[in-house]
């Protein structure tokens, strides 16, 4: 593939097609979203292939009114971050981008590198200029030469979660594609998790580890196909570790984590004490689970420790995932909900947090978020589901957290693509581990992805 290109074609605001009512002119966040900063820390960007059916120019224009519409129900995506309890939607619209890409897709997806991916986004993911923006979210549509399109979407932290943001997608999807599914956003997290204007601006639920020694990372994909995956909890289900039908997520979690301990061991020669901090969702896990497309960041951290002495065998490994997601019970919920004491107890909860991610640089840390099971493939614009769809700030560290694991559905629903970010040294050892490698295959061509997993 001959050097890539990517040309803006055009910037503009795609407003809402209809204003949004004076009563809704001023969107509150949760309590949830107070805990989150203003940063564009995990955008997607969606590849689709050229149907053939209709022109390009049709295409761009169908994109840009369906967007119109979607945006009446989705207000606050066309407003700006007012300050840390509120969104102005102004109705100013959402930042959105035109780009034509020099190249074929087939061959684009041949073999991606993330640095052309960033072009795809709006602004570099490491961009100064990024970081001094206030819109809810951005978008750019990138043509390729074949007819194919990318679109990438950035989206604000401080309003909206990964769920979020694959619900709005699939809403713009179903409008574009004039699909019977009707995709209505539920924005009642506030209502639910009540903002307090006395929690501290810097309060966070990310929390970096500590780091005793500053080097670069690098990104590698991780796919594990249905099969892989259904051996791997068969592996993981051991009734004497009290562990019964594993899903497939907590199944590659228990394995990701056991591999980041090997490999730890293997570059300083003994175990470190390790913790794993993980993403919980919380919708469906509230009672009554809140409706599927609820907007906002609708979770909260958990963790799981193996110290030096643990078993380090998959269904312990597993177990202690479960053991994470088990603290996130009904009580828990109870604490953060409400008007009254709520602000004492989120404190409560992130003061455990902060106390697990500070003051030990012999503990090695690993993160982990997942969106798997969220539908991030069900957005057909009318021109058939997307072929892959990938981080588009994979090897850019925006929030301190070195060790990273990011879970996505692949293409058939029922496999996994993780993005693992480690040092580059860890890497080295981490991505020839015999043990992952059984069941994951390294880096292939999300071509390949589509046909298999």
């Amino acid at each position: 593939m001959r050097e890539l290109e990517i040309e803006i074609i055009s910037r503009e605001y795609i407003k809402p097609e209809s204003p949004t009512p004076n009563d809704f002119k001023t969107f509150k966040i949760s309590l949830l979203d107070q805990l989150l900063p203003h940063l564009y820390v995990v955008p997607l960007v969606y590849f689709f292939k050229n149907d053939g059916k209709s022109d390009i120019s049709k295409r761009r224009e169908l994109l840009k009114q369906s967007l119109s519409k979607t945006l009446v129900h989705f207000y606050p995506l066309a407003g700006k971050v007012k300050d840390n309890l509120h969104v102005d939607c102004n109705d100013d619209g959402m930042y959105y981008v035109e780009a034509r890409v020099n190249a074929q897709l087939s061959d684009f997806l041949g073999h991606p590198q993330q640095e052309l991916i960033h072009g795809l986004l709006p602004f570099h993911p490491s961009s100064t200029e990024l970081f001094t923006k206030t819109y809810v979210a951005m978008v750019q549509v990138n043509i390729f030469e074949c007819g194919g399109i990318a679109i990438g979407i950035y989206s604000s932290h401080k309003v909206m979660d990964g769920q979020s943001t694959v619900t709005f997608m699939n809403a713009w999807a179903a409008t574009a594609s004039g699909s019977s599914e009707e995709i209505h956003p539920s924005f009642i997290s506030s209502s639910i998790f009540h903002p307090n204007p006395k929690l501290p601006n810097a309060t966070s639920i990310l929390i970096p580890p500590p780091q005793s020694e500053q080097s670069k990372s690098a990104t590698r994909r991780f796919v594990f196909d249905a099969s892989a995956l259904n051996v791997l909890k068969n592996n993981a289900n051991c009734a004497e570790s009290n562990v019964t039908n594993p899903s497939r997520v907590t199944a590659a979690m228990g394995l990701i984590w056991q591999c980041a301990i090997a490999t730890s061991q293997a570059r300083f020669g003994f175990r470190k004490p390790s913790i794993l901090t993980f993403v919980v969702n919380l919708r469906s896990r509230n009672s009554p689970p809140l409706p599927p497309y609820s907007m906002g960041n609708i979770f909260w951290v958990t963790y799981a420790k193996c110290l030096v002495n643990s078993d380090l065998k998959l269904p312990s490994m597993v177990r202690r995932v479960r053991n994470g997601i088990d603290k996130l019970d009904n009580s828990f919920l109870e604490d953060i909900k409400g008007k009254d004491g709520s602000l004492v107890n989120v404190m409560k909860h992130l003061k455990e947090l902060e106390e697990v991610h500070t003051g030990n640089l012999d503990t090695e840390y690993l993160s982990l978020s997942s969106i798997c099971n969220g539908g991030i493939y069900n957005a057909d614009f009318g021109w058939g589901k997307p072929i892959w769809t990938c981080i588009g700030s994979a090897g850019i560290d925006a929030l301190g957290l070195p060790n990273l694991v990011v879970f996505m559905d692949t293409r058939s629903g029922d496999g996994i693509e993780a993005w693992v970010t480690l040092k580059e040294n860890d890497m080295a050892i981490f991505e020839k581990i015999p043990e992952l490698l059984n069941f994951a295959t390294l880096d292939p061509s999300p071509l390949e992805i589509s046909l298999s997993a």
